[in-house]
């Protein structure tokens, strides 16, 4: 008899595990990886997982695991604990801070102001910046880069500005201008309208020896050669994320509506018509093959952003439901297949690429080439990247969110 009612209870248990929707699932599975300094992958899980307790309030214990994290670097100064300066990646943490400062009761929202004032001042007051006669510039990837901006970067700085200023200063025209310049410096620098692509890196000054990757000369110059998806992604979730917060009436919208536009139709022209996902090298499928022997495969971190990005565009209004949404569940449902992998009751994400990104002139290994793409230690797959999985939960929360 007590068999039975162990297997029964063994049973309800499972069940009740696999009814869960898949962004508690997945962040159930991984919200031990929150650990170590204030790096973007880390803090893009703690943002993840605190925008998931938003929607599920009852997964208090999530919250708090991912509050921990980003409490245990923040320093009564108001300043962040080994932060690195003249680093956009550091700033992509600062989300989390903002969704702490929004949940927090009042006793504990002061100390997240502080430190999201203190990182928002940094990147508008002091963050490196292109030096080039090209009228307002844009944000440096990283000081060691000179002149140079990565697609990443927008949503890695762009959407934190945005979002500290829907909430603190949303009146502001002269940083939401600034915010759509980071944005349509790479329209009219570095997109191809016949390819519905842009390219994921641009340099203001092409003939640097920093730059040796970039296009010297015509319409191009200064952007890289070759598309990937996790560029692509990343582009398409800031867009998506900004023009949610920037009040319609603000210098740039409209530009910035028309770029979305524009990306919105490449990220369907090239989503892979048999699984729903995109590739590593967008463009291509997996027929494509280095001198390695490596091919092009299905990516799933760009997956899961350009999956999000169509979903929260959708909901949010700024993508027509009618026309973008059998992409949408197309690719999500791909997500799923392609992607997940389940033992023991915690889910894997596989098949997301390495560090990938051009170099400067100590690294030039990193030429931006379809060879480094499918070849360099770089963009070879692994298994349960965290950025990987911080998009997977914010797509599966558009989802469940659409789908309620």
């Amino acid at each position: 008899m007590k068999l039975f009612l162990f297997s029964v209870l063994f049973c309800f248990c499972l069940n009740t595990y696999s009814q869960k929707p898949f962004s508690v699932r997945m962040a159930e599975s991984h919200a031990q990886d929150l650990s170590g300094g204030w790096d973007s992958s880390t803090g893009m899980l703690a943002y993840s997982i605190a925008t998931l307790a938003e929607q599920y309030p009852e997964e208090k214990a999530l919250y708090e695991v991912a509050k921990t994290y980003i409490d245990s670097l923040l320093l009564e100064s108001g300043e962040i604990k080994d932060f690195q300066k003249g680093v956009m990646e550091q700033i992509l943490p600062g989300k989390a801070l903002l969704k702490f400062w929004q949940n927090e009761s009042s006793e504990n929202k002061n100390k997240y102001k502080k430190c999201a004032d203190w990182l928002h001042s940094y990147l508008v007051m002091s963050y490196p910046r292109i030096k080039k006669n090209i009228g307002k510039t844009g944000f440096l990837h990283d000081d060691s880069y000179p002149n140079q901006m990565w697609l990443q970067d927008l949503y890695d700085g762009s959407s934190f500005y945005a979002q500290w200023l829907v909430k603190f200063d949303i009146k502001n025209r002269a940083a939401w201008s600034d915010i759509a310049v980071q944005f349509l410096l790479f329209q009219k620098q570095a997109h191809n309208e016949i390819m519905q692509l842009t390219y994921p890196y641009w340099s203001a000054d092409p003939q640097n020896i920093n730059s040796f990757w970039a296009t010297k000369t015509g319409v191009y110059a200064g952007a890289s050669q070759v598309y990937n998806g996790l560029s692509t992604g990343y582009l398409f979730a800031a867009l998506i994320e900004t023009m949610e917060d920037m009040p319609k009436n603000m210098a740039g919208y409209d530009q910035l509506k028309e770029y979305l536009n524009q990306i919105a139709k490449g990220v369907i022209s090239w989503q892979d018509d048999t699984s729903g996902c995109w590739f590593q090298l967008i463009n291509y499928d997996s027929s494509k093959t280095g001198d390695c022997g490596l091919s092009n495969y299905l990516e799933s971190t760009a997956s899961s952003l350009l999956t999000y990005g169509l979903l929260k565009g959708i909901r949010t209004g700024l993508l027509e439901s009618e026309k973008y949404m059998p992409q949408a569940e197309k690719a999500y449902n791909g997500l799923i297949s392609n992607f997940i992998l389940e033992e023991d009751g915690k889910l894997t994400l596989k098949d997301a690429t390495g560090n990938i990104g051009v170099g400067n002139s100590s690294s030039m290994d990193k030429d931006g080439t379809i060879e480094y793409y499918l070849c360099s230690p770089d963009a070879q797959k692994h298994d349960n990247d965290k950025r990987a999985i911080s998009a997977f939960i914010l797509a599966s929360l558009e989802y469940e969110k659409i789908k309620k």
